[in-house]
């Protein structure tokens, strides 16, 4: 199966908000063996939508997924345009009626009544946190091919809910589900997994196994038809042993994510004491659910002098050494740990630029009393720079732990 993407909106043609829908409908889709052909951004307006479902309609793709122009406002229009291009009524759904009560505890009669309208025959795709539901149509083209027609959300965190709940379960049961598997690797560059990867990669002639590059990790996903099931699992065999000591998720999850799971596990805390990333780390690990059974404490030391006061780090080894230094995290993280007494500490200190030694970095992460230190460099520009310090930070951790450490 293939599928176009249409994106309905002024907002997100004019740039004013990122087009994150496409990118997740794509993505989702490709994991269950359908492909995306199209990517189309329109502005609110009428005869745009109409002319992109005729399209759609004499096409070869059998689906087309909108997002966007579903709620109770005059501009939101997708709905209704579409089902006057399919010479299809607009009727009260009684399942729309009643999830719109359910949001609201009352029934309404202002703009919101236009969200109980649906075309006739519709599949409705609830909206659990969201006062607009969503539709499937399943129709046929003037020639008689099936078409399905899926209009969701434009608001990203209700879109999301509403593809993972139903969109997604209702393709998989129309069949052409493709083997999948993803890691998320760290610890080196691409050009280095190119290297030992490629082997794999002629081997395993019906299988993919592509690289999706972001700052400080990169998401491998192998992939292959049901056919080749065999060479699907003898891949990730031989892809899971080469790159054993980089893979730190089998199941897509943030290194973040990852850490905190592994502190939960050895019921270990975790306190920060951040200089050039300046409340980074912590942020990160804060945005996990569950980070409040492991962080403890968080400060930010950003002048000499704070590091001096706060984590009595001497002046001396500063004159000597320098703030950015292996000697001045050593008694940052020490520092950390007799005043939080957390399981793990971790300092950093570094020039994220533009001034000083940009891209030099230094940390020292404690367990229970070890200490490991480290000096990197990193290429960027400023926030570039401090976000993978913050990843290298977390992997390493990550390794640590795994050891035993």
């Amino acid at each position: 199966m293939k599928t176009w993407i249409l994106c309905v909106g002024d907002e997100v043609l004019q740039g004013k908000v990122l087009n994150t829908n496409a990118q997740t409908i794509s993505s989702s889709l490709d994991k269950i063996g359908v492909d995306t052909s199209k990517v189309i951004t329109i502005g609110d307006n009428r005869n745009d939508i109409k002319e992109v479902t005729k399209s759609f309609l004499r096409s070869n793709e059998q689906i087309m997924i909108t997002t966007g122009g579903l709620g109770p406002t005059h501009d939101d229009f997708t709905k209704e345009v579409i089902s006057e291009t399919l010479e299809i009524p607009l009727v009260i759904n009684d399942q729309a009626k009643q999830d719109m009560y359910n949001y609201f505890g009352e029934e309404k009669k202002d703009s919101n009544l236009k969200q109980i309208y649906y075309p006739k025959g519709s599949i409705i795709i609830t909206n659990t946190i969201g006062t607009a539901d969503g539709f499937i149509l399943e129709v046929e083209n003037e020639f008689g091919f099936p078409k399905i027609i899926i209009c969701l959300v434009g608001v990203p965190f209700e879109m999301e809910k509403m593809l993972e709940d139903s969109v997604i379960p209702y393709l998989i049961s129309k069949g052409n589900v493709k083997l999948v598997q993803e890691y998320i690797a760290m610890g080196n560059g691409e050009s280095y997994f190119e290297n030992i990867l490629l082997p794999i990669v002629n081997k395993y002639q019906n299988v993919n196994l592509a690289p999706y590059c972001s700052l400080g990790k990169i998401r491998y996903q192998i992939t292959s038809s049901k056919q080749y099931e065999k060479e699907f699992n003898d891949c990730k065999k031989e892809f899971e042993k080469v790159m054993e000591q980089y893979i730190v998720s089998k199941t897509n999850q943030e290194i973040e994510e990852v850490i905190v799971e592994k502190l939960q596990e050895k019921n270990y805390t975790i306190s920060f004491a951040e200089s050039c990333t300046g409340g980074l780390l912590s942020s990160t690990i804060v945005n996990v659910s569950g980070a409040s059974d492991v962080l403890k404490e968080s400060i930010v030391t950003y002048s000499e002098q704070s590091k001096q006061k706060r984590l009595h780090v001497k002046k001396e080894t500063i004159d000597k050494y320098t703030v950015v230094s292996i000697e001045v995290v050593k008694e940052m993280v020490q520092g950390l740990k007799e005043m939080t007494n957390s399981n793990v500490s971790i300092a950093v200190s570094g020039y994220a630029g533009p001034s000083g030694d940009k891209g030099r970095i230094c940390y020292a992460i404690d367990i229970n009393g070890k200490i490991f230190a480290e000096e990197k460099r990193f290429q960027g520009n400023r926030n570039i720079i401090r976000l993978r310090t913050v990843r290298w930070i977390l992997y390493k951790l990550y390794v640590l732990l795994k050891e035993g450490k």
